[in-house]
């Protein structure tokens, strides 16, 4: 099922030396594997994996091809290489699930979370709300990743920017949206969602 491509695009990317995510891009793709394995009959076809900045969403998968062409695209925010590795590792497991949807089933309206695609993550033990919200991780994904020797509160080694702080001398905060495509200010914490992308609202 992958297409050349995607093969192509992996070994490049586990082999060039002058790629400042050479390294978590390998461990990915070797995560990928396992996750294919273990939760899917390795069915999920072969990802491109790319960091971006300037997304506030943890991750992405791209329903359909890329400006490139390209299938099977995964993101990752560069700002998420900052959080724990399990945490990392439950994000690509999620953009799976929308691959596997894709794929071998009925992807919900915009790509998102229906139910069939949130009863999938709460089977591999990686729950979310309609609107993508991570619900945390357990079994079997947290006896899955300590078998590879990840434990909840191991860290990547890399630098990431910092997130932007709020408007100087004001108390409101910015929140956004997980798709990025509404910024709201509050004084107080926020429980919505945006009514574009079905999102939840996260502190910036």
């Amino acid at each position: 099922m992958d297409e050349q491509i995607n093969q192509v695009s992996r070994a490049h990317q586990e082999t060039v030396k002058d790629w400042e995510y050479a390294e978590i891009g390998r461990l990915l793709y070797r995560f990928y594997d396992r996750i294919n394995v273990r939760f899917f009959e390795s069915k999920v076809p072969t990802p491109v994996l790319s960091f971006r900045h300037g997304r506030h969403c943890l991750g992405s998968y791209r329903n359909g091809r890329n400006e490139s062409g390209v299938q099977e695209n995964i993101s990752i925010s560069v700002r998420h290489l900052a959080d724990s590795l399990a945490d990392v590792i439950q994000t690509l497991a999620h953009e799976m699930v929308h691959s596997h949807q894709r794929n071998f089933g009925k992807p919900g309206r915009g790509n998102y979370h229906n139910r069939a695609c949130r009863r999938r993550m709460d089977e591999i033990g990686i729950p979310c709300d309609k609107g993508g919200t991570s619900l945390g991780m357990r079994d079997p994904f947290v006896s899955f990743l300590r078998e590879h020797g990840v434990e909840a509160d191991a860290r990547l080694t890399l630098s990431v920017a910092a997130p932007r702080a709020a408007r100087s001398g004001t108390r409101l905060k910015r929140w956004f949206c997980r798709e990025d495509c509404t910024t709201i200010w509050a004084i107080r914490d926020v429980a919505a969602h945006c009514t574009k992308c079905g999102c939840a609202f996260v502190r910036a």
